[in-house]
């Protein structure tokens, strides 16, 4: 019963959240059933004991059930049966398989940030550049729901550093100059404008002041940032775009991009941390790539052995006469 009214009530949420604005394929409804209520608040509370990011607008970044339409069975989910059946793994050695009867998903996903030639976690990574990036690849964007089930399991104190100051709040507190193409960055609300795609803001600066560490985190330091299901870096790094878009509030035919997890100078990031306020092209240096796939069901081509040709079988000889020599 207690699970009955936990579904109710999310999917009464629901209609109130972004998620509100794509339609819900046909049958959808009936997919409440597999959702236990233990699994669906782990999933929707990944903030945790954390009480600075419960109740913030940003956090309520949750599962949509009207939206799945796939049906995926405990067995799908088993390792060694699929490679029994395949002949290989599910997913290529830099992705994650996330698999989950629970929550009706199968896809494979990257195991980590999208990095620069350095190895830093790439920033400012518009959709339209994630999403050519992951097509190169044959991937493709997670949608919400493949982000959030991929997230789970994800504990944000394990990815935020306990000391850090926010670099664009650094700069404007800083008596140096601060321009970036041309733009001074000090001038009215520049520095949260079109100063925000300045990848310096990712340099790592140590506060003078506070002692605070100011840029990126690198992926030693957030070694212990992983999902149950073996994703890195999901929470508080940088921003990772979903497919989801949805319809702008000001009307005229826009639409607004979603990307979630929060970012690396966000004290309230988690799996429900979401950001749907910008257009579809919009980018920052808090905002990075991370693409998904589907599993790989292809059967490998087993080597056959070798067969020979069978030897012809010889003639018989005629037979000799008593007369004709030896």
């Amino acid at each position: 019963m207690r699970g009955a009214v936990l579904i109710s009530a999310l999917l009464v949420a629901a209609a109130c959240g972004p998620a509100a604005a794509q339609s819900a394929p046909a049958g959808g409804g009936a997919a409440s059933a597999f959702a236990t209520a233990p699994s669906l608040d782990r999933i929707n509370r990944a903030c945790g004991d954390d009480p600075s990011c419960r109740g913030r607008p940003d956090n309520r970044n949750f599962y949509d059930l009207r939206l799945v339409n796939q049906r995926v069975a405990p067995a799908d989910c088993n390792r060694e049966e699929f490679v029994r059946r395949h002949g290989h793994e599910p997913c290529p050695n830099d992705m994650a398989w996330v698999c989950s009867a629970n929550w009706q998903v199968n896809i494979c996903i990257d195991r980590d940030l999208r990095r620069e030639p350095n190895g830093r976690f790439m920033g400012s990574v518009g959709r339209l550049e994630c999403q050519a990036w992951c097509q190169a690849r044959g991937r493709r964007l997670p949608t919400n729901n493949e982000w959030m089930v991929a997230c789970e399991g994800t504990q944000p104190a394990q990815c935020l550093r306990p000391t850090i100051s926010h670099p664009i709040l650094h700069r404007l507190r800083n008596p140096r100059r601060w321009v970036y193409n041309d733009v001074d960055c000090k001038v009215g609300s520049n520095a949260w404008r079109s100063c925000m795609s300045d990848l310096r803001l990712n340099d790592r600066l140590r506060d003078p002041q506070s002692g605070a560490t100011i840029g990126l985190p690198t992926a030693a330091e957030t070694r212990r940032c992983v999902s149950q299901y073996g994703v890195r870096n999901m929470v508080g790094v940088l921003g990772q775009w979903v497919v989801d878009t949805y319809a702008s509030p000001a009307g005229g035919g826009g639409t607004r991009g979603q990307f979630n997890g929060g970012l690396y100078p966000q004290p309230a990031s988690s799996c429900n941390y979401t950001t749907v306020a910008h257009p579809a092209d919009y980018t920052d240096y808090s905002i990075g790539c991370r693409c998904t796939r589907g599993v790989d069901t292809d059967v490998t081509e087993r080597p056959q052995p070798v067969r020979r040709p069978a030897r012809p079988t010889p003639a018989p000889r005629p037979a000799r006469s008593a007369a004709e020599p030896r």
